[in-house]
C-alpha cells in the first residue's frame, strides 16, 4: 500500500512538473542582456534605411545571427515607389483655394487634374453618388480616417467657413496641380523558419520591423528585432515546438508598412496554414505591455484587394502633414478604430499574465500586424509605451530591459500553450 501511494505521489509530482514546465518562462537568465546587445549593435548603424549603408549592415547582421543560431535565413527583395513631394495648388474658377490636407494618388501619372467639384455635406453612410471622377471637398469636421472610404480622384479638406462658401456655387470645376517626382526604391525582408516535427502543424509568424525613421531607433524598433532574434535562438534550441515558427524582419515599415505588404502579396498562399501573427514594435518602454488584437472581416479584406497596386506600394512622404496620400497604411488603420478582442487569444493572454505576473492592457498599436490581418489571420501587436519615437534621442540608454524580458516571456507562453 505504501509503495502504491509512493508511486502515485511520484506520478503526480512528475505530471505536475511537466505541466508547469510546458508553460514555464524558462528563457535563459541572460535573455534581456542578449537583447540589449542586439539593440546596441543595431543602434550604432544610425538611421537604418535600405537606401543607406546602414541597410546593408542590418541585413548582414540579421542573416548572420539567424545562421549562427542554426536557422537558415533568406532575404526577400521588393521594390516600391515614393512620391517626393514639393508642393500642391488647387484652383477653382482660376481662384486659388487654401486647403489643410490633400488625399491623392500621384502614381497615376497625372500631375494636373481638372475635374468636377463635389462639395460633400452629408453623412458618409448616406453617400450614394459615384465620385470616382470628381474632386471632393470636405470640411474638417469629418472624421479623418472615414475619408479613406471615399473613392474619388482627390479629396481636399478645407476650413468649415470655406466649405460653406463653396457650397453656394457647386457648379464649377477644380484644377489640382501637384509638384514633385516619383522615386523607386529597393528594400528587404529577412526570413528565418523553424519547422516542427509534428504532423499537420500550423504556422505562427513572429515579426518586427528592422528599419528606423529618425536616428538610431533603439526602441523603434531595434527592441522588437532583438526579442525576435532571441526567441528564434531559444526555440531553435528547444527539444520540440508545437508550431512551425516563421521569424520575419520587415523592411520599409516606417514609410508605410510596405515590407509587410510585399510579404502579403508574395506569400499569400502560405497564410492558409497560419494560426497567428505576433508583431513586436517598440517594446522597450517602462509602462505596462499594450496589446492590440484583430481579425479582419471578409468585407475589409475584399476592400483592400480592390485597391490599385500603385496605391499598395507607395507611401506618404510629407512629414509635416501638409499633404497625405491615400495608402494601405491609412486604410488598414481604419480597420482598427475599435479594439477587436479575439476570445481564444484573450484567454491565453489572461492566463499568461496571471502565471507570469505581468501587467498588460489592450490599446491601439500601429504596425505590420495590421497589414497581415488583411490575409484573414488573427493578429496580435505588442507595444510597451514610455519612450519617444522618431527622435534622435531614441537611444539604447532609454531601453527598459525588464520590458524586453516580459515581452519575451509572454510570447513564449502564447506559443508553447497547447490550447491554441
Amino acid at each position: 500500500m505504501k509503495n502504491y501511494i509512493l508511486i502515485c505521489f511520484i506520478y503526480l509530482f512528475t505530471f505536475n512538473c511537466y505541466s508547469q514546465n510546458n508553460n514555464t518562462p524558462d528563457l535563459p537568465s541572460h535573455f534581456s542582456d542578449s537583447c540589449y546587445g542586439h539593440i546596441k549593435e543595431l543602434a550604432s548603424y544610425g538611421v537604418r534605411n535600405a537606401d543607406l549603408k546602414s541597410g546593408s549592415k542590418t541585413i548582414n547582421y540579421l542573416t548572420s545571427k539567424f545562421n549562427e543560431y542554426g536557422i537558415n535565413a533568406s532575404v526577400d527583395t521588393f521594390t516600391y515607389k515614393s512620391f517626393k513631394y514639393d508642393s500642391a495648388a488647387v484652383f477653382r474658377d482660376n481662384q486659388r483655394i487654401r486647403f489643410s490636407t490633400l488625399f491623392i494618388n500621384p502614381y497615376l501619372k497625372e500631375v494636373d487634374i481638372e475635374s468636377e467639384l463635389y462639395i460633400l455635406n452629408t453623412p458618409l453612410k448616406d453617400l450614394k453618388e459615384d465620385l470616382s471622377y470628381k474632386i471632393v471637398v470636405v470640411p474638417k469636421s469629418y472624421k479623418f480616417f472615414d475619408l479613406f472610404k471615399i473613392n474619388a480622384k482627390a479629396i481636399i479638406i478645407v476650413s468649415d467657413s470655406l466649405h460653406q462658401e463653396l457650397q453656394k456655387n457647386n457648379e464649377s470645376k477644380v484644377l489640382l496641380k501637384l509638384y514633385g517626382n516619383i522615386e523607386e526604391h529597393s528594400a528587404y525582408n529577412v526570413l528565418g523558419n523553424i519547422n516542427s516535427f509534428a504532423k499537420n502543424t500550423k504556422d505562427i509568424i513572429i515579426s518586427a520591423h528592422w528599419d528606423s525613421k529618425v536616428g538610431p531607433g533603439a526602441d523603434d524598433n531595434a527592441s522588437g528585432i532583438s526579442v525576435m532574434l532571441e526567441l528564434a535562438k531559444y526555440f531553435q534550441q528547444a527539444d520540440s515546438i508545437p508550431y512551425n515558427l516563421k521569424f520575419i524582419a520587415f523592411g520599409a515599415e516606417e514609410v508605410g508598412t510596405i515590407g509587410s505588404q510585399a510579404y502579403l502579396n508574395e506569400h499569400s498562399a502560405e497564410f492558409e496554414n497560419c494560426l497567428l501573427n505576433i508583431n513586436l514594435d517598440a517594446i522597450g518602454g517602462n509602462e505596462e505591455i499594450m496589446i492590440e488584437t484583430h481579425l479582419s472581416s471578409k468585407e475589409d479584406i475584399n476592400a483592400f484587394q480592390k485597391l490599385p497596386s500603385t496605391i499598395r506600394f507607395c507611401s506618404g512622404t510629407d512629414e509635416k502633414h501638409r499633404w497625405v496620400m491615400i495608402s494601405p497604411e491609412f486604410y488598414a488603420a481604419t480597420l482598427f478604430t475599435e479594439i477587436n478582442q479575439i476570445a481564444w487569444i484573450d484567454n491565453t493572454i489572461k492566463k499568461a499574465s496571471e502565471y507570469l505576473k505581468i501587467e498588460y492592457r489592450y490599446g491601439k498599436s500601429d504596425g505590420d500586424h495590421r497589414i497581415l490581418s488583411l490575409s484573414g489571420i488573427p493578429v496580435m501587436g505588442i507595444n510597451v509605451p514610455g519612450n519617444r519615437y522618431h527622435v534622435l534621442g531614441d537611444i539604447p540608454a532609454t531601453i527598459n530591459k525588464t520590458s524586453l524580458e516580459n515581452v519575451g516571456k509572454l510570447v513564449k507562453y502564447v506559443i508553447t500553450n497547447r490550447n491554441l
